[in-house]
């Protein structure tokens, strides 16, 4: 099994039996700046869908649809999961060395 696959399945675990919240805590990271990355990603992934030019730099003024409004909240959802996945594949990966 890879280290990936590995960490989706502990924080999967660990979800179930908590949240996503917790869980991102547990790999001391603070969940107000995990959930601002993924939403910056969420935004990002609509402007590419939009076939807008991302600039990163102006994404405070975009006006979303209320479909996009409802897409960004599963991608946010589904951003943080991967940032949780990534981190602690880092850790599994560490505790190897």
């Amino acid at each position: 099994m890879s280290t990936l696959s590995e960490a989706a399945r502990y924080n999967d675990a660990m979800a179930e039996e908590h949240t996503l919240e917790s869980v991102i805590m547990n790999m001391n990271l603070h969940p107000d700046e995990v959930h601002h990355v993924a939403s910056q990603r969420a935004l990002r992934v609509i402007l590419m869908l939009r076939g807008e030019r991302v600039d990163m730099t102006k994404l405070n003024n975009v006006r979303l649809s209320g479909e996009e409004r409802e897409l960004m909240l599963t991608l946010t959802a589904v951003a943080m999961d991967g940032i949780a996945i990534g981190t602690k594949a880092a850790i599994l990966r560490d505790s190897d060395v």
